[in-house]
């Protein structure tokens, strides 16, 4: 959700940020839509963190707690 400027400072980047806001929030959707069939349930939240872990997203990048 970063980039990095001209100068070396690295700043947010908010269009990728609403980008990503916007498919956190249909894959919200998808899973709530989900809730009544964990099948399709798991497989969501198994693809989430496939993508997530091939990004090497870390808990103490988004702020969650594993305590």
């Amino acid at each position: 959700m970063t980039r990095q400027e001209a100068d070396g400072e690295t700043v947010l980047d908010e269009e990728k940020l609403r980008a990503h806001s916007r498919i956190v929030m249909d894959g919200l959707g998808a899973a709530v839509e989900s809730l009544e069939d964990s099948v399709i349930l798991t497989n969501i939240l198994i693809l989430m963190g496939e993508r997530h872990a091939a990004y090497q997203v870390r808990p103490e990048m988004v702020g969650v707690s594993t305590t």
